[in-house]
């Protein structure tokens, strides 16, 4: 599921800034949580630099028994840099679950930042409050 810049505003309500790391609760109390990613945010990324970003993470789905988590990375503009614009994703249990998630990306040439988003979908949602996210800066 390719998740465009319009649907993540709805994902991404309090959305962690730069260097910051924040977790989400939904209502009825799925969350997740980034608990480690590399490279470390402060790392500032380059255009035109291949980075794979390997993303550790907490689950918590109670809302229903099955689920999944997806790595979402975007640029500024919205657009999905995961290589033919699949998103990796794992399958989650109700719930708390230690996971990691990885993906290679080339940094557009044309991008300010990165962001790294980690949503939690219930099974059969589209939409999903439950997100974290890590963003990275992007130097010239």
């Amino acid at each position: 599921m390719a998740i465009s810049a319009v649907s993540v505003l709805v994902l991404t309500t309090g959305c962690a800034s730069s260097r910051q790391v924040r977790g989400a609760a939904a209502p009825g109390g799925d969350a997740v949580k980034v608990t480690g990613v590399a490279p470390d945010p402060r790392t500032q990324l380059h255009p035109g630099e291949v980075v794979t970003f390997r993303v550790r993470l907490l689950s918590t789905l109670l809302s229903g028994d099955l689920g999944h988590v997806s790595l979402v990375i975007q640029d500024d503009h919205g657009r999905s840099l995961t290589k033919g614009g699949t998103q990796p994703r794992m399958a989650v249990a109700r719930g708390t679950e230690n996971l990691e998630l990885h993906a290679e990306v080339s940094v557009p040439l044309d991008t300010r930042w990165v962001e790294v988003l980690v949503p939690l979908f219930r099974e059969g949602m589209d939409r999903t409050s439950a997100v974290d996210s890590v963003r990275f800066q992007v130097v010239r």
